[in-house]
């Protein structure tokens, strides 16, 4: 998905360069007014000022063969009136490629994330004070072979959800996709996925949630110009675990992701998914989610620019009865008010309604603030 911030043309006019390193940072601090906080039915809601200072830093080497790209993003949200909701948010990723030869390819990744359940990141809520710690490393090795082309990856990663004890788990997986290039335009593949989620230890009633998992899937990716792009993909996808009072889920999952640069200045960008999630719901095995979103960017000039996305999601729980709908909306501006500081304004919209507990709420949030850029 793109990153939902802006940064307007005149703002990248240049850039910093350290080395062998371009590197792209923005610091920005915002105020505003959230009407729910911790996410919470609507009758229990207190609404809060809050402060959010963030950072971003994107840094790309320069190097003649290989690449290393590193991608840091960090916010705070400090609550005035509600400080039991404060939170930190926060990605650090960093990608490796190695050019083994002219054909063959190698991909280191490393990945770290403390997100908070209010984060859009995590569409599939349960415990609005849950904190979800993530930490991920992968190597992918690509090979072509003239049209057709061949890779093997491998993803080990370990998930805690901080104030739920009994929900953190180690996920191993690997990864074989097969394709062929058609043209510039078509590219056709298949892939086969296995994974293995091994918990810790056992949640409510000593059940055990480990399972394995393995999907099959068909994709295509199509470019029809330089302007319109777009890739698919379907598959089926059974997760089998070990609890014996749980059945095998299966599921069939599909997405599809399409970009029309309609103008220099103006991107429409549109995505379907399926999926099974985790979740922090009591007694839950996961949740088959069904998302659709768009996001829209639009530059006036060299100063102005805007920005509005929507995501809607739902999900029905696995291993006990329920499910959830949810709606994520944002709209925002940016103005260059000179070449290395923007003014920015939001405005959020969340709303989500849920047959499990007292899980439905509804908030919204209004931010302003000024980012520096360079």
């Amino acid at each position: 998905m793109p990153d939902p911030e802006l940064i307007t043309g005149s703002a990248q006019t240049d850039t910093l360069t350290l080395g062998r390193f371009t590197l792209r940072p923005a610091i920005e601090v915002n105020v505003g007014y959230d009407t729910n906080p911790r996410r919470v039915p609507n009758a229990f809601a207190k609404g809060s000022s809050l402060i959010s200072p963030a950072f971003k830093l994107d840094a790309e080497s320069n190097w003649d063969r290989n690449a290393l790209t590193v991608n840091l993003r960090g916010r705070m949200f400090s609550y005035q009136q509600v400080d039991s909701a404060n939170r930190f948010d926060g990605v650090a990723d960093a990608t490796y490629r190695y050019d083994i030869n002219d054909s063959t390819w190698l991909f280191l990744n490393a990945r770290a994330s403390s997100l908070s359940e209010q984060s859009p990141e995590n569409l599939v809520l349960a415990a609005p004070d849950a904190t979800v710690n993530e930490v991920w490393g992968s190597a992918r090795v690509l090979k072509k072979f003239g049209q057709f082309f061949a890779s093997l990856g491998l993803w080990e990663g370990f998930t805690d959800v901080a104030q739920t004890p009994g929900r953190s788990y180690t996920t191993t997986m690997g990864a074989l996709r097969g394709g062929f290039e058609v043209n510039d335009r078509l590219t056709p593949y298949v892939e086969l996925l296995m994974d293995r989620r091994n918990y810790e230890g056992t949640y409510i009633n000593n059940i055990q949630r480990s399972s394995n998992g393995y999907q099959p899937t068909v994709g295509l990716s199509y470019r029809l110009n330089d302007k319109v792009t777009a890739e698919g993909y379907a598959g089926y996808l059974w997760r089998d675990y070990e609890n014996a009072l749980v059945k095998t889920t299966q599921w069939p999952v599909f997405g599809l992701i399409g970009a029309w640069q309609i103008s220099p200045t103006a991107s429409l960008q549109g995505r379907i998914r399926t999926g099974i999630n985790e979740t922090t719901i009591g007694g839950a095995f996961g949740a088959k989610e069904n998302l659709v979103g768009a996001t829209w960017r639009q530059l006036f000039g060299a100063r102005l620019a805007l920005f509005a996305n929507l995501d809607l999601s739902r999900a029905e729980y696995v291993g006990v009865p329920g499910e959830q709908n949810r709606a994520l909306g944002e709209i925002a501006a940016e103005y260059a008010i000179t070449r290395y500081l923007v003014g920015r304004v939001s405005a959020q919209r969340d709303v989500l309604t849920s047959t499990y507990k007292f899980n439905s709420y509804e908030a919204n949030i209004f931010m302003a603030g000024l980012k520096v850029v360079r």
